[in-house]
């Protein structure tokens, strides 16, 4: 067990090193790149969309982006580190023996380390506009990156073995990304969308975790609580079916690295 542990540590230490290795900024863009993301649509949309309609504060409108954007980065680097793990260590599972799992968390929590990182935006913004947010509301949320955790682990199980296979799976994912992006509601408040494609959002479960999210940080209250368990119960259900598929077909992957 202490040599999992050694070896998952060194293996993010090392994720993060090669990540900004030759960058002058280094692991700064980790806050960069969602905060002019967050500065480009806020310009662009903030005044033409009126997103989180409900919010009368600018700052709160803010708060309402960046929640968005930082949630759905999180998930979506998730899914891409995830997906990549496997071939991007392959040298290494092909001539050292330990548990093929240990890659796939390395790079999840890569991903992880970037979403604490960028969470100290939300954190900041939310003194300066003067949001409290409660104990509640934070263990809510903690609930919430829980639940889009295990979900990302459950899919990075299986797509990370895809790849190998399937090396067009990248292009794939990118695409699939994309129109996760636009469909769950970041930038835009659910209620523009018109009412027979509202399932659309209500059934879409980063965009489910996105608003309760907000609603939470924002307005204190803890809202899509029966939704959120159910996910996580799903999520732990594919969790379960996925560690032994991964178990079983990762010793396959040599023949195709």
């Amino acid at each position: 067990m202490s040599t999992s542990w050694d070896l998952l540590v060194e293996l993010v230490r090392t994720n993060f090193k090669l990540k900004y290795k030759g960058s002058i900024l280094g692991f700064v863009w980790v806050l960069l790149k969602p905060f002019f993301i967050f500065l480009l649509l806020y310009i662009v949309f903030a005044n033409l969309l009126k997103i989180g309609g409900s919010y009368e504060s600018s700052g709160k409108n803010a708060m309402y982006l960046l929640i968005g954007l930082i949630v759905y980065n999180y998930f979506s680097e998730g899914i891409i580190f995830g997906m990549n793990s496997i071939l991007d260590k392959s040298n290494m599972i092909l001539k050292v023996n330990f548990n093929r799992i240990i890659a796939v968390l390395s790079s999840l929590i890569l991903a992880f380390i970037n979403f604490l990182i960028n969470s100290i935006i939300i954190a900041v913004v939310a003194v300066i506009v003067g949001v409290d947010i409660t104990p509640v509301s934070f263990v809510y949320v903690l609930l919430l990156v829980l639940t889009m955790s295990v979900i990302i682990l459950s899919i990075s199980l299986f797509s990370s073995l895809l790849l190998i296979r399937l090396r067009d799976l990248t292009h794939i994912v990118e695409l699939a990304l994309q129109l996760v992006f636009y469909g769950s509601a970041v930038f835009y408040p659910i209620s523009i969308v018109p009412d027979r494609w509202r399932f659309l959002i209500d059934y879409n479960p980063i965009a489910a975790i996105i608003d309760a999210s907000r609603t939470a940080l924002i307005d204190g209250e803890v809202a899509r609580m029966s939704f959120a368990v159910s996910l996580l119960a799903v999520a732990l259900l594919l969790l379960l079916v996925g560690i032994p598929f991964f178990n079983r077909s990762v010793k396959l992957v040599a023949e195709y690295i």
